[in-house]
């Protein structure tokens, strides 16, 4: 993405409707916010974190997304691109497997007693949890509106 990407969804995820209420948001002058728009200047480091916590995302990643549209050669923004794309790959990747080694380790019913006589209960399990708990919730609802109100006829 590009400086005028990341402002475009910043101001789209708070539904500002202006770039003057986002410059004001953020705090940032009108004429800074044209050179922006014009492509005359890109974010500068502190306006990049800034961008970053508004949207909740990487900072490395906004902080290498503007390096790399600052950067003159075309061969440095593509492995500056690539980098940022194998980075948050590495990140994801590090999730997920902790993910699987959080919830794979023990069966459930071991897993309940260390945390039922332990009283500490691991974050990703909380997560998992929670989502078949609502997944259940919902495929029964499903169910249960499907069948409901169907008449079923044989032939």
């Amino acid at each position: 993405m590009n400086t005028i990407e990341y402002l475009d969804t910043v101001k789209s995820r708070y539904k500002w409707v202006s770039d003057y209420k986002l410059s004001k948001e953020i705090g940032l002058s009108q004429s800074r916010m044209s050179n922006y728009r014009c492509g005359r200047s890109e974010m500068d480091e502190d306006m990049c974190l800034k961008v970053a916590k508004l949207l909740k995302i990487s900072e490395a990643g906004v902080l290498i997304d503007i390096v790399a549209e600052r950067t003159k050669s075309e061969k440095a923004s593509k492995i500056l691109n690539r980098t940022a794309k194998k980075l948050i790959g590495n990140i994801c990747l590090v999730i997920v497997t902790i993910a699987i080694s959080c919830t794979s380790l023990y069966p459930i019913d071991a897993m309940a007693k260390i945390y039922n006589s332990s009283g500490v209960q691991c974050i990703l399990c909380k997560i998992k949890e929670t989502l078949i708990y609502d997944y259940k919730i919902h495929r029964t609802s499903f169910f249960n509106s499907f069948f409901t109100n169907r008449t079923f006829t044989t032939t």
